[in-house]
């Protein structure tokens, strides 16, 4: 009854939206029955173009709701100056939730070396931190799988 209310007089002020399209964080606490949601943390890897061997290193955490977040790239266990990362600001999702960003660039020869890299999110909707982990394992120059062969033995095998 509330959300319907709400969602006419947002249509009234903003114009017609697909109601799917706007969940106010204020009913967060109904539409999951909590206040807290946790993060969804990933560190990803990109590769910074293609005459470079450098890379970029992606922490992201996504979902999470209230909206205070800590989130760090550690190196090897160790934290990195802050003047390294670009921060993208916090970002509300659709659904009321929020997202956030650190990003930083590794040159060739840090890759090289194999650093351990770890992005560490704290919020409010745990008891403790959450760690996601990237080793470097392989290089681009040090022989690997091929990932088509692997696609392609996974698919015979299915049929």
């Amino acid at each position: 009854m509330m959300k319907s209310k709400i969602f006419a007089l947002y249509k009234m002020i903003f114009g017609t939206l697909h109601k799917d399209m706007w969940e106010p964080a204020h009913l967060l606490k109904q539409h999951f029955n909590c206040s807290k949601v946790k993060p969804r943390v990933r560190l990803m890897k990109q590769q910074l173009n293609p005459h470079s061997r450098g890379a970029r290193l992606t922490c992201l955490a996504t979902g999470f709701y209230p909206r205070h977040i800590n989130m760090t790239l550690l190196k090897d266990g160790q934290g990195m100056p802050e003047h390294l990362f670009t921060v993208d600001d916090l970002l509300p999702n659709a659904d009321g939730t929020y997202q956030m960003r650190k990003i930083v660039e590794i040159s060739e020869e840090e890759l090289q070396q194999k650093h351990n890299y770890t992005c560490t999110a704290t919020h409010l909707s745990r008891e403790n931190k959450m760690d996601v982990y990237w080793e470097m394992l392989l290089t681009d120059d040090q022989p690997g799988p091929n990932i088509t062969v692997i696609i392609t033995s996974i698919l015979f095998l299915c049929v």
